[in-house]
């Protein structure tokens, strides 16, 4: 985690009521980041949870469209914890993402899970 006291440090220069403002801003910032619950976009970063269910054939490509306005760089699988029976299967990518999906496959069928994409 980001360190306050180094924004705190660099603020020294600024006038009293500046440095303070600057101060908090930082503060609730770092304190408030969060990646938000798996069910939609991400609640303060440029990303978005996606859901899926692997195929029920064993390898076979699942494609999810992800709705963000640019091509993802990671995929995260994420325990979805207020989802029963979501589970973390190992994913694989089949394909580069491009503008408008993501896709993986497994060895395991008909598991439902879920990922953090950001882009």
């Amino acid at each position: 985690m980001a360190d306050v006291a180094v924004v705190k440090a660099e603020a020294g220069r600024l006038d009293p009521n500046t440095k303070l403002a600057v101060s908090n801003m930082f503060e609730y910032v770092l304190k408030n980041m969060r990646l938000g619950r798996p069910d939609g976009r991400a609640e303060n970063f440029s990303a978005t949870f996606l859901s899926g269910t692997t195929s029920s054939v064993s390898g076979r490509e699942v494609v999810l469209p992800h709705g963000m306005e640019r091509t993802p760089y990671v995929a995260i699988p994420v325990l979805a914890l207020q989802t029963v029976n979501c589970s973390l299967p190992v994913l694989t990518v089949t394909r580069v993402p491009d503008a408008r999906n993501i896709y993986v496959s497994s060895t395991e069928t008909d598991v439902p899970f879920c990922v953090y994409v950001e882009g």
